[in-house]
């Protein structure tokens, strides 16, 4: 039953979170939605059940990785950024497919190296000054028209991150947690947000 209880929670709160964003993005803009996705709720997120399921200790040297693994979810949306290009289900799979794969390489180049908060702090914020540089000329963008939220939209965008979401807490014991944190880094909310904007509004 307390099992069970976790479970349901966890779905229940990457729902509440990825909804939310998707929301903003269609009627605010989507620059606004991926700056508050920047937040780190995924991290939170997948860093709290850790902790309630392997322990205090454990999620505290995850948390150390999930610093760095900030740095693959940067990079990971970069990668997201230069194969989005065309508004096909082709393309779709194409980019989401490379941006996970860039994903995992920079976090497999992060594992092995014994990472300190600083270090990792160091890390990350080098690559946030080179995205930010490679992508300073990226304009806005506001979604024209009314948007239409329909069941399905909601199920897919808390579907697919509910998902990660456990499956990241499920493996923290079997990878432990260099690996656990590097994966929370993952952007639970916002890969999500991107596939549905990808799908539904072009690149």
């Amino acid at each position: 039953m307390i099992f069970s209880g976790l479970f349901l929670i966890k779905i229940a709160i990457t729902l509440a979170v990825v909804i939310g964003l998707s929301v903003v993005a269609e009627r605010v803009s989507p620059k606004i939605a991926g700056i508050l996705a920047g937040y780190p709720h995924g991290i939170a997120i997948a860093l709290y059940f850790i902790g309630v399921e392997q322990g205090a200790s454990f999620a505290a040297q995850s948390a150390v990785y999930a610093i760095g693994g900030l740095a693959a979810n940067l990079a990971m949306c970069y990668a997201y950024f230069r194969l989005c290009n065309a508004r096909t289900w082709r393309n779709i799979l194409i980019t989401a497919t490379g941006s996970v794969i860039v994903f995992l390489l920079a976090s497999a180049a992060l594992q092995p190296i014994e990472l300190t908060q600083a270090l990792a702090s160091g890390v990350t914020l080098v690559v946030i000054i080179l995205i930010a540089s490679l992508m300073k000329h990226t304009a806005d963008m506001k979604i024209a028209g009314k948007p239409k939220v329909g069941f399905g939209a909601v199920l897919v965008r808390g579907g697919l991150a509910s998902v990660t979401v456990l499956l990241i807490t499920g493996l923290a014991n079997v990878v432990g947690p260099a690996w656990s944190g590097l994966l929370a880094g993952f952007p639970i909310a916002t890969f999500p947000l991107l596939l549905i904007l990808h799908h539904g509004y072009g690149p």
